[in-house]
């Protein structure tokens, strides 16, 4: 059975260790701040356990972030790079379609739009998302994606969805489309 890869970098996890590790610094700087001299009680066989979750944390997220996404006739998984471990595994049984979808993620001082693609299974829940920023080779996974699966029509705009891009929510489709016309090449 042939394999098809795309190595693909997942800044949401990249960013996860790294986030984590500055706010423990913010909270022990903020910590000596009001309390001057109370960090200094601390053993240093605590210090070094320290040191070693925070160096773990970075270690891990940037091992998670690194991963591929295989596709072959059985379905379609997300696999790390070193180790090999599964991060998520669908057959084509379980998915509907795959859908083009723009994510439009609000922040402070503006917005950023993210280009990805959300496999939907039979519930209409997001199952497997795939960001095609930082995804080498998607072209071609997606040649072979279109061979076992439908492909939905429409190019879907969701503003925010942090429940549903993960798959907790239903995916709204737009209001001009019935559940049961759905436009599915």
């Amino acid at each position: 059975m042939r394999e098809f890869k795309s190595f693909n970098i997942n800044f949401e996890i990249l960013i996860i260790g790294p986030g984590i590790t500055v706010w423990i610094f913010v909270i022990l700087s903020l910590i000596e701040d009001y309390f001057p001299g109370s960090l200094n009680n601390i053993p240093d066989e605590i210090k070094l356990s320290f040191l070693t979750l925070i160096v773990v944390l970075i270690i891990s997220s940037i091992i998670l972030s690194l991963n591929f996404i295989i596709v072959n006739n059985r379905g379609i998984e997300i696999r790390t790079l070193f180790p090999r471990i599964t991060l998520k595994k669908r057959s084509w049984r379980e998915i509907k379609y795959y859908a083009h979808v723009i994510e439009t993620w609000s922040g402070k001082f503006n917005f950023s739009d993210w280009k990805v693609i959300w496999f939907i299974d039979f519930d209409d829940k997001v199952c497997i998302r795939v960001p095609r920023r930082a995804s080498f080779n998607l072209k071609n996974v997606m040649k072979e994606v279109s061979k076992f699966e439908d492909k939905f029509e429409i190019e879907l705009k969701f503003r925010d969805p942090i429940f549903t891009a993960r798959g907790y929510k239903k995916v709204e489709y737009p209001k001009d489309l019935n559940k049961n016309e759905k436009k599915i090449v």
